[in-house]
């Protein structure tokens, strides 16, 4: 699997395309310690609960405000949520049997049976947004300059449980937000941030990346100990960027196609200079070498971040308008270049809804 990744440090965000698989496989000990609740200890511990912990919450059928792409199920599923320990299927079989109708959420019973209260926030992302919260795999990359890193599954449980609460409280701010603005469902938002599968992971020695997108799939990679991931709402928009790559995959890539003409120009005139492309720059986010995560031109097709930053701003933007926060300034009333990029990407992902106020003239 190819990926697009949004690396994330305190100064440093970067995206690139790491090797397509696993150089090694080799578990870590301490991975494999804190990520032990398959065990057959969980899984008892599951056995009493997951009955009626699925009954009470019925099926993994999502709302109807679900997009038609359905949400991972089956042996996908359950490969996304125990990577550490795929030879526990016959056990788990005999937990959650194939063709149980709510055999996904009884999975997240045996994967949560550590902590009741975590078990009921991974079934209410699954049964309402179609949200699998799952672990990544054991595996090194090959990560360009930065080397070497050894990435291990890492349950959002104990001291990294607030990274689970972070996800919850970004799919029900995104819920809300759509929402606030389309009340009646009459708009068409492209833009779509469910379903998707997240895997939570830890960097061995390392505090990036701090999260990736899946280059061909719906799938976001989460890091408990990603530089980046300090507070909720930073979280939030961290989703909002990545969940765009995805949309801007499925759209034959759209960034390319429409921004890049708009991008190149910028580019042309600015290079990499953080005074002259500061009235372009969708976020203030910056990367090593001193220019701002937009315009990095290390990534293999940076109009992608820009674009990607661009949503953020656009979600920022008319979040506080909708929750009555202090008014964040129109990214759309600088220079030209802005104008253009915000309404190209107002009409193609989010219905043509711009709340925002008209620019003084």
């Amino acid at each position: 699997m190819t990926f697009r990744l949004l690396w994330l440090g305190a100064f440093l965000v970067a995206c690139s395309q790491p090797s397509p698989g696993p150089t090694s496989t080799a578990k870590s000990t301490t991975a494999a310690t804190t990520n032990a609740t398959a065990t057959t200890t969980a899984a008892a511990t599951a056995n009493a609960t997951a009955t009626a912990t699925a009954t009470a919450t019925a099926t993994a059928t999502v709302d109807a405000g679900t997009p038609g792409r359905p949400p991972l199920s089956g042996a996908e599923a359950e490969a996304a949520l125990f990577p550490e320990a795929p030879g526990q299927t016959a056990a788990r079989e005999r937990l959650c049997p194939t063709g149980k109708e709510d055999r996904v959420l009884c999975l997240l019973d045996v994967r949560f049976a550590a902590d009741a209260s975590a078990r009921t926030v991974a079934h209410d992302l699954y049964a309402k947004y179609g949200i699998l919260v799952g672990l990544e795999r054991d595996h090194f990359e090959e990560m360009s300059w930065r080397g070497r890193i050894h990435i291990v599954p890492e349950a959002p449980l104990g001291k990294y449980r607030k990274h689970l609460d972070w996800l919850a409280s970004a799919a029900q701010d995104f819920d809300d937000l759509f929402t606030s603005l389309d009340p009646e469902h009459k708009v068409t938002f492209k833009y779509e941030w469910h379903p998707f599968t997240l895997r939570y992971f830890r960097s061995v020695d390392r505090t990036t990346p701090s999260a990736y997108a899946a280059f061909d799939t719906w799938m976001i990679a989460y890091n408990v100990v990603g530089s980046l991931n300090t507070s909720e709402q930073g979280v939030h928009e961290l989703f909002f960027h990545e969940l765009f790559h995805r949309n801007d995959g499925d759209d034959a890539h759209w960034s390319e196609r429409v921004l890049g003409p708009i991008f190149r120009t910028i580019t042309a005139k600015c290079g990499t200079r953080m005074p002259c492309l500061t009235p372009y720059t969708p976020t203030t986010t910056t990367v090593r070498g001193g220019t701002f995560y937009a315009f990095q031109p290390e990534d293999y097709n940076p109009v992608h971040e820009y674009a990607a930053e661009l949503a953020i701003r656009w979600y920022r933007e008319h979040r506080a308008i909708i929750k009555k926060l202090a008014p964040v300034t129109p990214f759309k009333c600088g220079p030209k270049e802005n104008a253009q990029s915000w309404r190209l990407i107002v009409d193609e992902f989010f219905g043509g809804v711009d709340r925002v106020p008209a620019c003084a003239t």
